[in-house]
């Protein structure tokens, strides 16, 4: 496990590393970022203005929790902050020049990063770090997923702190294990943030629930056990989403923050008032899907290995509680939201690619295990490890030749 754990980092380091020549360029001046843009650009202002000392200390403190950009949440520019405070620190008054700067380390510190440390998360869940090949297999497989290549480059946005909170409360509720403790609570937390940030930590609630009625059925709990649970997340869900955002106490903060969430939620769902088409279904979704992470013949079978996993193998936990997501989660964005952003589809598709390698790896096992006492079975096993390694080299090889397009045209 250690060996795996190191081997990995030392990938994510180098992978951290490759980023840096492509998010140091495109942002010269605010002009040229604007060009280049126009979200980083729009975001940029906001941060600037947080992290300026005002006249007074109160005006300073007053900065730091009126961010001003309510479409996303506190936590988002909070860790904007963070990563911007040494360079405000060095130039001072004239951080606000230093465009090229701050943008590199936010695009890196908090897009390339945060989903570094996801991808991690969902590696470790699906391997426990005990094979060194398939831990790397799967890492190195995640990170070449065109969809999460184009948004580490010139991509500095809450969705990869978003994605790394939805790890993070898969990983406690793992750790849990049906006992509703400690780190029950914690993936609350965790879950609060998620919505806190971007509001989709709110589809954990069918995970949420298949976790308490499988208990009820297996009668680990007591109904009163179950419900005091359920209610206790939400609770701390609740909490963690007022606390992680001071203004949610204040009433006429709190109602213009509502008030921009209905407004962009309309938009998306809707579309926004201009020529360009929109629509919801498969077909609607289908140029964004093929082109950022594949034919739907292996979107289908991810899901699939995902579903075989649930009932069979190392992994059957983890994988019905990627299902309970994945599946609400896509017919969500696919039937609800009218405009087509391709970063809406990362937190679906790094769970559900998660695990196809370790079905592989499962197949070729029970292949070893049964091919001198049952070589009818050993052949059945044999033909699905075969047919998996085929679709998955396909789909490898689409990821490459894709990715490498988005990181050389910017290269």
């Amino acid at each position: 496990m250690k060996k795996s754990f190191w081997v990995l980092f030392i990938l994510g380091v180098l992978i951290f590393c490759a980023y840096i020549p492509l998010n140091s360029t495109g942002a010269k001046d605010a002009k040229e970022l604007a060009v280049n843009s126009v979200d980083e650009s729009f975001q940029y202002p906001f941060l600037i203005h947080m992290i300026t000392p005002g006249k007074t200390p109160s005006e300073t403190r007053w900065r730091l929790i009126s961010y001003g950009h309510y479409i996303y949440g506190y936590p988002f520019y909070v860790a904007n902050a963070l990563a911007a405070a040494p360079i405000q620190m060095i130039y001072g008054p004239e951080t606000e020049q230093q465009v090229q700067l701050v943008v590199l380390v936010e695009r890196q510190m908090v897009s390339v990063l945060p989903m570094l440390l996801a991808i991690g998360v969902f590696t470790y869940l699906v391997t426990r770090f005990r094979s060194l090949v398939t831990s790397a297999a799967v890492f190195l497989f995640l990170n070449t997923i065109p969809g999460i290549v184009r948004q580490n480059i010139w991509w500095w946005h809450p969705d990869a702190l978003t994605i790394l909170c939805v790890a993070l409360t898969f990983l406690f509720l793992d750790r849990d294990a049906f006992r509703f403790g400690r780190n029950f609570y914690i993936a609350a937390v965790f879950c609060g943030l998620a919505v806190g940030i971007k509001t989709i930590g709110l589809f954990f609630a069918p995970v949420i629930a298949y976790l308490l009625i499988f208990a009820l059925v297996r009668r680990q709990v007591t109904w009163k056990k179950a419900i005091l649970s359920g209610a206790g997340f939400i609770g701390v869900m609740v909490a963690t989403i007022f606390i992680s955002n001071p203004l949610m106490f204040i009433p006429s903060a709190f109602e213009r923050i509502m008030r921009i969430h209905i407004d962009h939620n309309y938009f998306f769902t809707h579309g926004w008032a201009d020529n360009d088409p929109y629509g919801v279904g498969w077909e609607a979704w289908q140029p964004v899907l093929n082109g950022w992470y594949g034919p739907f013949v292996f979107l289908g079978f991810a899901l699939l290995a995902q579903a075989v996993n649930a009932g069979w193998g190392k992994i059957r936990e983890i994988s019905r509680q990627y299902l309970a997501w994945i599946i609400p989660f896509s017919l969500y964005v696919v039937y609800v939201i009218a405009v087509k952003p391709d970063h809406y589809w990362m937190p679906v598709m790094i769970p559900l690619f998660s695990g196809v390698i370790p079905l592989l790896e499962n197949l070729w096992e029970q292949f070893k295990a049964v091919r001198k006492t049952d070589p009818d079975k050993a052949f059945l096993f044999a033909c699905a490890a075969v047919l998996t390694a085929v679709i998955l080299l396909v789909q490898v090889v689409f990821n490459l030749k894709t990715s490498w397009g988005v990181y050389s045209s910017i290269l």
